[in-house]
């Protein structure tokens, strides 16, 4: 199977320069250690492009059985998430599966300041209602405690070498993340604007088609709201995984 992230169409080329780079710069977070309870595991993190294509380099290397439950479970969240917390997809047993490549956010948890962290929440709930005022036009209220969730500050994350981490530390190596993504052009702005910094919605409609996945979506919510998880998920998913199955080699 050709490598999962050239099959996404959104995805430009990375030279190894670049993903290099990346690695240096995800590298450059100490390690920390914390008490493992994963309740910062509860959503799929936003991410640039750069380190999506990132996870989709390391989903190519999955073996098929592997590769086909994580793109179920990934088209899965993409389809549920406004109504269910459904933990990340590279979550399993509270072991992350893509710990040496996860992205920014995930590494830079619970070691922002408690204050640096208190701004970061407070600049999303403008997205956080806007989604919510989306759905309304639509005819669905979202269940509050799923679309306002965003895990609370976490004390138990210490970095390995005892160290303290900088604000304008994290600030700046954010920042370089974000020029090697303008640094992929117009890719980098459609993934933003288009498809929300969400590797789960760029997957599912690179499979599904953008339109169509949409639609399904709305579909799915509406039907998991009035009566549960029901049989047009299943579809999805099986639908999902055969357009990547069908792919050539």
């Amino acid at each position: 199977m050709v490598e999962l992230y050239r099959q996404i169409g959104l995805l430009p080329d990375q030279d190894s320069s670049t993903a290099s780079e990346l690695t240096a710069l995800l590298e450059r977070i100490p390690a920390a250690t914390c008490r493992r309870r994963a309740r910062c595991c509860t959503l799929l993190p936003p991410m640039g492009l750069t380190e999506a294509g990132l996870l989709f380099r390391r989903l190519a290397a999955e073996p098929p059985d592997d590769l086909r439950r994580l793109v179920r479970r990934i088209v899965e969240y993409f389809f549920l998430n406004p109504v269910r917390l459904m933990g990340c997809p590279f979550l399993d047993d509270q072991v992350c599966l893509v710990y040496a490549d996860r992205p920014f956010g995930c590494r830079a948890y619970g070691l922002w300041s408690p204050r640096a962290y208190r701004r970061l929440v407070e600049g999303g709930r403008g997205a956080q209602m806007q989604v919510q005022k989306a759905w309304a036009s639509l005819g669905v209220t979202l269940p509050g405690t799923v679309v306002n969730y965003r895990p609370s500050y976490c004390r138990f994350v210490t970095p390995v070498n005892g160290a303290g981490v900088d604000d304008r530390f994290l600030d700046e190596i954010q920042g370089r993340i974000k020029e090697l993504d303008r640094r992929l052009g117009p890719p980098a702005g459609e993934f933003s604007q288009k498809y929300h910094h969400d590797l789960s919605f760029l997957l599912t409609a690179s499979l599904l088609g953008y339109d169509q996945s949409l639609r399904n979506k709305l579909s799915v919510v509406r039907e998991h709201l009035d009566h549960g998880r029901g049989p047009g998920l299943d579809f999805l998913l099986d639908r999902a995984w055969e357009k990547l199955d069908r792919r050539p080699p």
